[in-house]
């Protein structure tokens, strides 16, 4: 990743509610590990599929997503950055 990249998404991180109480420092730690990656999808591309066994943690910086598929049993939660 780029320092820009980073420094992007550590102010994006750094605003938003799920991470308050997170340390700027522990928050560093985790950007600088090997497997944090900055992508960027084009319209219509996706970052996982219904089903698909959860192994990634992803932080949406910008643009809209949409999820198609069954209702799910419980609410599904975003929040807006």
């Amino acid at each position: 990743m780029t320092i820009a990249e980073v420094d992007t998404m550590l102010s994006t991180i750094l605003d938003t509610d799920i991470f308050t109480g997170v340390a700027q420092r522990d928050i560093e730690w985790m950007l600088a590990h090997p497997q944090v990656r900055h992508i960027t999808l084009k319209r219509g591309q996706y970052i996982y599929h219904h089903g698909d066994v959860s192994e990634k943690f992803w932080i949406i910086i910008s643009g809209r997503n949409r999820c198609p598929g069954p209702k799910p049993s419980s609410p599904i939660s975003f929040d807006t950055l």
